[in-house]
């Protein structure tokens, strides 16, 4: 009894000494793996891994196998857990559960959740590949899990206990930490999600940076009652909404203005995409479409690319680049324009907006299709420039836009 005694103390004065020098949780994981010489692994209850240490043994079990190589628990894996009542002994248990029944039978192992504030915020496994487990090995455990507890608590990989498997898919994606197509399909599986055709990012700010967004938690409600099968998480900006829809949502814009104007946001929307492993991607196009609207000054409260692409693009050069790169053909017919009151770079630019349509241009400058010929006529007269060339119509437009920022 005396040298169970004083093992069990001299465990305790290990970890606690990791405590009181504010170790990282890896080095409390490493620690804890030298104590039970053996593998041991903490995730997330949402079953992301936060660190697994293994002491370089060879852990022959498919659970630590999946997620030494995905960074997760597959959700088969997670669905035997459900179904063998694991889970539930878990989480119900005051204590640290041996199990070696079910996926256990082969490897044994001690398991225990880490509870934050009241609440489960972690799951600990130690996985027997040598020695039989002690009295020692079981008792160590509550306390490993209490100083778990104190390290993790301003840790960022633990997600808040209300957060959804869909919003976690979310939090992976935009970290980088979920890279893999086939995880990704793994987790949406078990997150019980099914994607549609296509996704759009929402980058939802506030207008006032200091206030954040009044009565968020009833905003956020609304969007979901807005916005079905479309998933929501918190960002550093704000709110970030990812539309998933099977056809364009001519809709949103409308109930998202409205949103806007009600809780004084402003909305920044990405491209349609159709690959959620791109998330990232456009999230990050999303906040160089808020930061150009910014610069803008723009009064409307949504912003897609197509609204700041150009200014983008110009805010890049500077203004004797402009100047050097500035297409000859527009130059004239700008001239022109200036010296003559007249509109003709506004005409090839609409000509060129609306796909070189004669009769389509003619229909948004209210003029006859005849006269809208004899402008294109005339505009090849003045500047010399072939209509018919897309390599030119594209550096005419291109000049337009960059000159005027």
């Amino acid at each position: 009894m005396a040298a169970y005694e004083n093992e069990l103390s001299l465990r305790k004065e290990r970890l606690t000494e990791c405590l009181l020098r504010r170790m990282s949780v890896e080095e409390v994981i490493h620690e804890a793996a030298l104590q039970y010489n053996a593998p041991v692994i903490l995730t997330t209850t949402l079953y992301r891994v936060i660190v697994m240490d293994d002491l370089g043994m060879e852990v022959n079990d498919p659970v630590w196998n999946d997620a030494k190589t995905t960074g997760y628990c597959s959700s088969e894996h997670i669905a035997d857990f459900e179904t063998q009542g694991i889970t539930h002994d878990v989480v119900t248990s005051s204590g640290p559960v041996m199990l070696n029944r079910g996926i256990g039978q082969t490897i044994p192992r001690i398991l225990q959740k880490v509870m934050i504030a009241g609440e489960v915020a972690a799951y600990i496994g130690v996985f027997q590949t040598g020695s039989p487990f002690s009295e020692t090995d079981l008792k160590i455990t509550d306390y490993l899990c209490a100083v778990l507890s104190l390290t993790l608590e301003r840790d960022p990989r633990i997600l808040p206990g209300r957060t959804t498997l869909p919003e976690a898919v979310l939090s992976d994606l935009l970290s980088g930490s979920l890279t893999s197509a086939t995880v990704l399909n793994d987790r949406l599986r078990m997150a019980y999600w099914t994607p549609k055709s296509f996704f759009r990012c929402v980058l939802i700010t506030p207008a006032h940076k200091a206030t954040g967004i009044d009565n968020s938690v009833y905003f956020r409600s609304m969007l979901t009652r807005i916005f079905p099968g479309s998933v929501q998480t918190e960002v550093p900006e704000g709110i970030l909404l990812v539309l998933n829809y099977d056809r364009e949502p001519y809709a949103a814009d409308r109930r998202l203005a409205e949103a806007a104007a009600q809780f004084d946001l402003f909305i920044n929307i990405s491209e349609p995409f159709e690959n959620l492993i791109l998330l990232r991607d456009y999230y990050a196009s999303c906040l160089e479409i808020r930061n150009a609207a910014r610069l803008l000054k723009r009064e409307n409260r949504i912003a897609e690319l197509n609204d700041v692409y150009y200014s983008v693009l110009s805010n890049l050069l500077k203004k004797e680049q402009k100047t050097a790169l500035c297409q000859n053909e527009y130059r004239k017919l700008l001239k022109y324009d200036t010296a003559h009151h007249t509109d003709y770079c506004r005409t090839l630019e609409t000509y060129i907006e609306h796909g070189c349509s004669v009769t389509d241009t003619a229909d948004c400058l209210y003029v006859h299709r005849n006269t809208m010929a004899k402008r294109l006529d005339r505009i090849r007269e003045l500047c010399g420039i072939d209509i018919k060339d897309g390599t030119a119509l594209i550096r005419f437009y291109l000049s337009s836009k960059m000159m005027k920022k």
